[in-house]
């Protein structure tokens, strides 16, 4: 049984207009959406195994910011999760080794891949959703459709409406 954690990037800024996309940081809600969304991360253990980033500014400082006050797992900057198709992810997940992981990255490919995986995806993803899935697959090899059960889904906007 494999488990993913996705942790879509928070809300970026478009400030400078001349500014190449994957360099654009994150806006002022996106730091708040981090300080909203840190805890639940955490306490959910995305945190606690290997984590993937992709190399753009605001996703590397994404999880930075969710990375406040913890230990740091082991993680790696990867150009190819720098994607927005869904089958670029599943074809980097395909390589992998490791039972637990958390992928930092981006949509429409996070959201595609979530519905792609999941028997009821969630749909839409906003910045800085969080899901927690479980795949019964033993090697990443084997993933396929329709075939993943959603443990948790989490928003900056669930999260404030429960409080």
């Amino acid at each position: 049984m494999k488990q993913l954690f996705l942790i879509r990037h928070a809300k970026s800024s478009w400030k400078e207009p001349g500014l190449r996309d994957h360099d654009r940081p994150l806006a002022g809600r996106g730091r708040r959406q981090l300080g909203i969304m840190g805890p639940i991360v955490r306490d959910a253990g995305a945190l606690d195994v290997p984590v993937f980033c992709s190399t753009a500014t605001r996703a590397r400082q994404t999880l930075r910011g969710l990375l406040t006050g913890q230990a740091t797992p082991p993680v790696e900057y990867d150009a190819d999760l720098y994607t927005f198709d869904h089958r670029d992810l599943l074809d980097w997940l395909r390589q992998c080794e490791q039972e637990r992981l958390t992928l930092v990255g981006h949509n429409p490919a996070f959201e595609d891949l979530a519905d792609y995986l999941l028997v009821n995806g969630p749909g839409h993803l906003p910045t800085c959703s969080f899901l927690h899935l479980e795949l019964p697959v033993e090697s990443w090899r084997q993933l396929k459709g329709n075939s993943g059960h959603l443990l948790r889904f989490e928003t900056p906007k669930r999260v404030l409406s429960h409080e």
